[in-house]
């Protein structure tokens, strides 16, 4: 079962090496280990609009609504 794991996530790596050399305005391709960085991080900040919702604009409405009902119990 090892052995199969190690397969796909060879595949899945390979795949995506592949697909993100045009990542970052084609500058992920310019070096290996740029483009291992775009293979692990596709994104390439944290800013408001890549980063984490919730850190930004906090819970989501679904989030509220159970914090709410959790609140009345």
């Amino acid at each position: 079962m090892k052995k199969y794991a190690r397969d796909v996530r060879r595949h899945h790596r390979e795949r995506l090496l592949k697909k993100r050399k045009k990542y970052w305005a084609g500058s992920a391709s310019d070096s290996a280990k740029r483009l291992g960085v775009c293979v692990k991080t596709p994104c390439v900040c944290s800013c408001f609009l890549c980063g984490n919702k919730r850190k930004f604009w906090g819970p989501t409405i679904q989030e509220l609504k159970k914090n709410q009902s959790d609140k009345k119990k």
